[in-house]
């Protein structure tokens, strides 16, 4: 857990996407931000190392097995959009483990 922070009077934990998949510790930069979710009634910001946008996908397909040497029980599904191919983190997954 990297800290907590208040939004709207709620306690909400931050941790961090490069921690929880042992990606190395980096400096945070001004693009850097945090994402808040909602995951089993509770609130919980995830630092990401940036947005580029948000998206609504008109389609989202099941993730396949092996996707590029990652467990795929991290991915929820690939969203299809005018932009291309995004992959849908599983909340549960990433956060419980």
């Amino acid at each position: 857990m990297e800290g907590v922070t208040n939004i709207r009077g709620k306690i909400v934990p931050i941790i961090s996407l490069r921690k929880r998949f042992q990606l190395g510790e980096t400096a945070v930069t001004p693009k850097a931000r945090i994402v808040v979710v909602n995951h089993n009634e509770e609130m919980i910001g995830i630092v990401v190392d940036g947005v580029n946008q948000v998206i609504k996908f008109s389609e989202i397909q099941p993730a396949t097995e092996i996707v590029a040497g990652i467990d795929s029980s991290y991915l929820q599904g690939i969203g299809l959009s005018e932009e291309g191919l995004i992959g849908i983190l599983n909340l549960h997954h990433v956060l419980v483990g």
